[in-house]
């Protein structure tokens, strides 16, 4: 339920409860980002005491730097082949801006689909970005598995705040290289 953006490598017990009270408490070892703005997407994990209802889009947002970024993006992702929405598809974001990015760093912002395959973004830095679908099957945050598929964006993206960014991506599965066999 609990997902952290941008990603942290040692999750742990990052929540805890103390009676009434909610406890975030990264590891020891986690080295966070300097000047970016983290956000902890709570999901469905909390909730009502008396009632048990859930709580929806329940987040926390909190910045390493003196800014709270604010911007973001949205759009869709939908299979190539049938063109229907995919749900639990992830969506990632990359400041640096080289194809090869996927395969080798986790992305500083990302998202998920929902059941119509739309994502949301928030509390983004103003800039530009390289996007990219992912069913990720591993759970890395790469792009690092034969059965995995891709989408990615056919341009950069641009945040800003005269900018209104809905990105529209197609996933597929690579085509294997042919290899002769002897």
């Amino acid at each position: 339920q609990v997902v952290v953006s941008p990603p942290i490598r040692y999750m742990g017990t990052l929540l805890k409860l103390k009676g009434k009270v909610l406890v975030i408490e990264f590891d020891d070892r986690e080295e966070l980002q300097e000047n970016v703005t983290y956000t902890i997407n709570l999901g469905e994990a909390i909730k009502d005491l008396s009632e048990g209802n859930a709580a929806k889009d329940l987040r926390f947002v909190f910045s390493t730097g003196p800014i709270l970024d604010s911007l973001g993006m949205q759009g869709e992702v939908r299979d190539f082949i049938t063109q229907k929405p995919l749900e639990n598809i992830l969506v990632m974001v990359y400041s640096k801006l080289n194809d090869s990015i996927v395969k080798k760093e986790r992305p500083l912002y990302f998202g998920k689909t929902n059941k119509e395959g739309r994502f949301s973004i928030k509390n983004m830095r103003e800039g530009e970005f390289k996007v990219f679908a992912l069913e990720d099957a591993n759970q890395p945050y790469l792009y690092d598995a034969a059965n995995e598929k891709i989408a990615f964006g056919d341009s950069l993206v641009r945040t800003g705040i005269d900018t209104n960014s809905r990105i529209s991506l197609r996933i597929f599965s690579e085509i294997p290289p042919l290899r002769l066999l002897n």
